[in-house]
This record gives C-alpha cells, structure tokens and sequence, in this order.
C-alpha cells in the first residue's frame, strides 16, 4: 500500500491521480483518496512505484520514483493438505491447517484439484466425491488473506479408492492409495 500528499501547485484543479509500478499503469483514483494498494505484484522484488496527478488538463508529471520491496510469499505457505479416504472408492477427504507463520488475517481457502478450484470458504476441510476410481489426484491448497495475498501449499496427492472386483465370485472392494 502506497500513499501521498498532494501537489503543492498543480496545474490546474486535482481530479485524481494514476498510480504506475514498474511504468505500467496499475490504477487511478478520486481526489478524495490519497492511498491505494498495488496488486498482482511477483513476489521477492523492488519495483519502482510512481503517482502522477490528474487535472483538468491531463496528466500531470509523475512523482519520483519510490523502491517498493514485495515479500517473500514463500516464507508463509501453508502446510500440504491431509489427505485420506473413507467414503469409498469414489471419494477422497482433504483437510488442512493454517500456516505456522501467517501473513496477515485470513479471508478464505481455496481447495484447488488438478490446477481447478474446486471449493472456496472459510471451513478446513472438503469431501471430493465422484471420483474416477484408480485415477491420481494432485491436492493444493491456497490461503487468501485479507489484504489480497494468495499463498500456495505444496501439492499432495492421492490415488482415488479401487473399484469392486471380483473375486472367488464374491464381491471384494477395497482402497488402494497413495500419498504423502
């Protein structure tokens, strides 16, 4: 989150500003704002963050550049999900904990398999069910904080439960798994 004062003597009557990290473009606001917070930055980098006011006539010149240093995200991930089977073959149990060091109040989890979001809330736990039997799954799970950050677990997998076979003509079932 960045902020500033005004221009001592715009050219003209201040209507907002633009805000620009990197030279790009990354947002504009009101007057009535002196603050914004730039998203979507990569992680473990300094980027120059600038702010140029807006009036009347234009844009007006941007400010100096400021360094702005982004965090190491990889310092706070989650712990891979825990992953087990009960329901049968076509179902697998994903749990998870929050992160041992936490990068501010968390908003919500993402449940994420096979790079799809399959849940997002607020609850450490999902039963994926309808599962192809004795097909792999890739679990991740993401923490999203209040302030935006998006931190990503270590993927864990697991091997949906086998199909009902048969055997001696008796109906046999069972689970075969693999996992972390």
């Amino acid at each position: 989150k960045i902020s500033w004062t005004p221009p001592p003597n715009p050219n003209g009557t201040l209507t907002g500003y633009v805000i620009f990290a990197d030279g790009k473009r990354v947002g504009v606001v009101g007057l009535d704002k002196l603050s914004y917070t730039v998203k979507d930055l990569p992680h473990s980098t300094s980027i120059p963050i600038q702010v140029a006011p807006v009036t009347a006539a234009g844009e007006g010149e941007k400010s100096v550049p400021i360094m702005c240093s982004t965090l190491n995200l990889s310092d706070y991930p989650p712990k891979k999900p825990i992953l087990s089977t009960s329901g049968g073959a076509n179902e697998i149990n994903v749990s998870w904990i929050d992160p041992p060091k936490q990068l501010g109040p968390i908003d919500h989890y993402e449940l994420v398999m096979n790079g799809e979001v399959i849940y997002s809330g607020k609850e450490q736990g999902f039963r994926v069910s309808n599962l192809e039997p004795l097909t792999n799954y890739t679990f991740n799970v993401r923490v999203v904080t209040a302030d935006g950050y998006v931190i990503e677990s270590e993927p864990a997998k697991k091997k949906a439960g086998s199909k009902v076979v048969q055997k001696n003509g008796n109906a046999v079932s069972g689970t075969e798994s693999e996992g972390d």
